[in-house]
């Protein structure tokens, strides 16, 4: 055909740069597009193809963007013109074949293989055709597209550029092209959820994908489209869906954990004497930091990604099972002059009663690891002496300090939540167990912490824990109070925060009706 020919011709052209052919055979597709698209007929994926070579030109980026709109036009037209597609026979899956798949396809070859700004065109009318089309596909269509959509995440890995060209175009790639790609899959899934709740496997595969790449930027994002897939879909998921949610954030734990930071030690041969390992963890910022090498350099960019993971983790979790407008007034509860009282708005549910206890508790399994990773972590403060010296973090000394007390604060959020629910009663002498080891080896590890600024933010822990037991029933309140009433006298005799000393106070008040049976 002649739009083929039109083609051909512009591939064979397009790198000699010349304007004025350039122009020309522009003006010729576009009279055409204007006067006898709707003659094309069976030159349909011709007129795309040519399309999309204009797209791809390098030279010049308006004709590109002009042509993307006219293969916005083509998605249109199949649209609104399935029957012309479909044939005499009426078969709907030429539609697919003969319609959308040469569009969809089009465009992706166009993010593949352009710069950034007509990449970033094509992708977002790539994902506008699915949000406003999609309900008319199929599973299988959708299925096809995927795999269209899955090729943007593997571009960069067929390349012939150097090995540092590579790592330079790999990580703009994936910074932008993939990020922007990951956000548009999950808005898309989200809301044709019901069509294509049967590829979450996958979707989720893809996730996780994004999330190993040593990409901080696209891991971050992997974390967040995680936590936005949950709260668009989650009121639809079966059972087996949260599972796969699950499988999914506890996978992403295990394989970002960055677990060297416990046990690295300097491939150079290279003396310790100036570092001075005693348990004092003021360092003042000098000129002695040791150098490393190039291997331990890119195994501490990585071991940072899989902190800020770690800590992304913890953090979607909370927002998931909670919603954040739940755990930032719980958080509020720290204040010792806030009391919650019945007559307080209820906080807002999250997901949480749509998870099964089974599948709360392997949440909560997950934040006690990830709790005893980074306590044991801020616990040796030599390993954590010798990273600073080599520059892990800078000049700062490292410390998992955010990702301790959160992933606790959010195991307690959730079992007070399962102990309070009634109808998870069946569970509630396993939750109970939970809560009183967990809050007596609290309490015992606050009496052990000196440095202050790990007193002051596991003294917020205590209140919150103590006020939590605050709430309890008399009966509920007297067996804890006896689990951990030796480490609570402990805490008092030391010396606190005034927040500490008055939540101290008011708790010993509410202990002495059920413990005395002293009438106020």
């Amino acid at each position: 055909s002649l739009l083929n020919r039109l083609g051909k011709q512009w591939y064979q052209r397009r790198v000699r740069g010349d304007q004025a052919i350039v122009e020309l055979a522009f003006q010729t597709t576009a009279s055409i597009f204007e006067q006898y698209f709707s003659v094309i007929g069976d030159s349909f994926q011709d007129a795309v193809k040519c399309l999309s070579e204009f797209a791809c030109n390098a030279a010049f980026p308006d004709t590109s963007m002009e042509a993307i709109r006219y293969i916005r036009r083509c998605a249109n037209y199949v649209a609104e013109n399935p029957e012309q597609f479909a044939g005499d026979d009426n078969n709907m899956e030429n539609v697919w074949v003969k319609g959308w798949f040469p569009v969809l396809f089009e465009l992706s070859c166009i993010i593949n293989r352009c710069k950034l700004d007509v990449r970033t065109r094509a992708l977002t009318v790539m994902f506008e055709v699915m949000k406003h089309h999609g309900k008319d596909y199929k599973v299988d269509w959708w299925r096809d597209l995927f795999n269209i959509v899955f090729r943007i995440f593997d571009h960069m890995k067929i390349t012939e550029l150097t090995p540092e060209q590579y790592k330079v175009q790999r990580r703009e790639w994936m910074t932008t092209t993939c990020n922007h790609a990951l956000y548009a899959v999950v808005d898309v899934f989200t809301q044709h959820f019901a069509i294509l709740s049967e590829l979450l496997t996958e979707l989720l595969s893809l996730i996780q994908w994004c999330v190993r790449q040593d990409n901080e930027q696209l891991a971050k994002s992997g974390m967040n489209c995680l936590e936005n897939l949950v709260m668009g879909a989650g009121h639809s998921f079966k059972e087996a869906d949260w599972d796969l949610i699950i499988d999914t954030i506890t996978g992403v734990y295990a394989q970002t954990l960055p677990a060297d930071m416990r046990n690295w030690k300097p491939t150079l041969d290279t003396s310790f004497d100036q570092v001075s390992l005693h348990s004092d963890t003021s360092m003042e910022p000098d000129n002695t930091q040791l150098a490393v090498s190039r291997a331990d350099k890119n195994l501490f960019q990585i071991l940072n990604i899989g902190c800020v993971v770690q800590a992304e983790i913890v953090q979607t979790i909370d927002n998931i099972i909670f919603f954040p407008a739940s755990s930032a007034k719980e958080d509020a509860q720290i204040d010792p002059y806030y009391m919650s009282e019945d007559g307080d708005h209820p906080l807002p549910e999250g997901m949480f009663n749509y998870l099964t206890t089974k599948q709360l508790f392997r949440v909560v399994e997950c934040l006690f690891e990830s709790h005893k990773f980074s306590k044991g972590f801020n616990m040796d403060i030599d390993q954590r002496k010798i990273l600073w010296k080599y520059g892990f973090k800078g000049r700062i000394l490292p410390d998992l300090q955010k990702q301790e007390t959160a992933s606790l604060l959010c195991s307690l959020r959730i079992l007070h939540k399962i102990y309070s629910d009634i109808t998870r009663v069946d569970e509630w002498s396993k939750t109970e167990i939970y809560l009183h080891r967990l809050t007596v080896e609290s309490f015992e590890y606050y009496t052990m912490l000196e440095e202050d600024k790990r007193r002051y933010s596991w003294g917020k822990i205590v209140i919150l824990m103590l006020k939590k037991m605050m709430l309890l029933d008399d009966e509920r309140f007297v067996v804890i109070l006896a689990k951990c009433y030796n480490q609570i006298c402990h805490i008092l005799a030391q010396e606190n925060e005034r927040d500490l000393q008055l939540v101290l106070s008011k708790f010993f008040l509410r202990a002495r009706d059920p413990l005395f049976k002293v009438a106020s």
